[in-house]
């Protein structure tokens, strides 16, 4: 365990240096006078957007830090772009305190429609109708007792104020009242208005992408540890053999599937891992009145595969998961050996093959999580998992029973972003 410990230091420091990391693009800052200067921007995360713009007028300029106060804006080229505005420091109605802050803009026409999710809560939404106020776009839920009984109740306060900037346009008014709150819906919704009453408009590219089922490729490292139990009926009998803690490597597929804006995945991965069980126990001969010590040693080396569903119910930049699966895994190597002294001696047998193997194994398997999109765009998970196979005994009264717990992080390597 201690050999690993400084591996697993270097992987968890992993997301740290990437976070360190620049990732400039071509873009432009607009300056408070309303000159747009192009040049290079810095894609951070979304609470680093919005509050912080760092520049390079060339790519060997100097950079330089804006905070919302010194720009109108700023933006990436065909990509995000941002507008300074006052926002509520919290997602719910009833604050009042406000700060200055870069909102990512996510329609911008006769009704804009702006993003803020820098926050200490969930992201935001305002609206806003030509040159009017900014208004904030809120859904609460409320704790309700009723005959005993306690539940949430939603409260959609985002679509009145919809109906307020709404007027020019009937029509949309009537898709507001069974609209839900997320980005897609209200996206929608201010594009139609606008197309509705005419004078053009400007998406992003995020808004104008649905989100979409997209495939990662990740590197898989990580640590596992396993017990070995065999169930042996004659003498009935269950003998347990732990091993010690084993780096495990591998790679892994996963496809984030558009189902509640892609928080549902599916994982298969391929993972090599060595396993060594050793152990003795004391046993009576069923043959004999008398009683015996084995020793026992397994050398295992498997290619795995895992397949694993996976569901993120809440979260933004960071999100916890849990998964559920199944699990194959194929003998590389089975080495089984055994001796035995009989009981009061001290002389063993000589070393020799304990039982006939099968070379596939089958299991069960659950996980939790968590989850994160780096700066730079790569995703970044760990995972603690529990899984239970069948073993390897293809031997009739002897069975095999394999728990593994593992510490697996993975890290992208095809950089696509959620």
């Amino acid at each position: 365990m201690f050999r690993t410990l400084p591996f697993f230091v270097a992987l968890l420091a992993l997301p740290q240096l990437v976070y360190a990391q620049n990732n400039w693009r071509l873009g432009y800052i607009i300056s408070l006078p309303g000159d747009t200067i192009r040049g290079s921007v810095d894609y951070g995360s979304s609470s680093r957007s919005a509050f912080e713009c760092r520049f390079k007028p060339t790519p060997a300029g100097e950079a330089a830090s804006y905070a919302p106060a010194q720009l109108r804006g700023y933006g990436f080229l065909n990509d995000r772009f941002y507008q300074t505005q006052r926002v509520m420091k919290q997602a719910f109605a009833g604050d009042t305190t406000s700060q200055v802050a870069f909102a990512e803009v996510l329609v911008q026409g006769p009704a804009t429609l702006y993003r803020f999710a820098g926050g200490n809560t969930s992201e935001q939404y305002y609206v806003r109708s030509g040159t009017g106020p900014l208004k904030q776009l809120v859904q609460l839920s409320e704790r309700v007792v009723e005959n005993g009984r306690v539940f949430h109740r939603e409260k959609a306060l985002y679509r009145a104020t919809f109906a307020e900037v709404f007027q020019a346009c009937p029509a949309v008014q009537f898709e507001v009242v069974k609209a839900p709150f997320n980005r897609s819906s209200l996206v929608r919704l201010v594009r139609h208005y606008n197309d509705c009453v005419g004078g053009g408009q400007v998406v992003s590219a995020v808004a104008a992408s649905p989100r979409r089922s997209y495939v990662l490729l990740e590197a898989v490292a990580g640590s596992q540890f396993s017990m070995l139990d065999f169930d042996v009926d004659n003498p009935v009998q269950r003998i347990s053999l732990p091993s010690s803690s084993s780096p495990v490597v591998g790679l892994a597929l996963q496809q984030y599937l558009p189902l509640m804006g892609n928080r549902w995945s599916l994982r298969v991965e391929l993972l090599y891992l060595r396993q060594h069980y050793e152990g003795e126990f004391h046993t009576s001969s069923p043959y004999r009145t008398f009683a015996y010590q084995e020793h026992v040693r397994v050398q295992l080396d498997q290619l795995r595969v895992p397949i694993e569903v996976r569901f993120s119910p809440f979260g933004k930049r960071i999100k916890p998961f849990v998964a559920l699966g199944a699990s194959l895994g194929f003998a590389l190597k089975n080495t089984n050996e055994s001796q035995y002294r009989y009981l009061p001696t001290v002389d063993y047998s000589p070393w020799q093959q304990a039982f006939q193997v099968r070379n596939l194994e089958q299991g069960l398997l659950a996980g939790v999580g968590v989850a994160t999109q780096l700066p730079n765009q790569r995703h970044f998970a760990a995972e603690l998992r529990a899984e239970r196979g069948n073993g390897f005994s293809n031997v009739l009264g002897i069975g095999t029973l394999i728990t593994r717990y593992s510490l697996l992080l993975s890290y992208d390597l095809s950089k696509q972003s959620r």
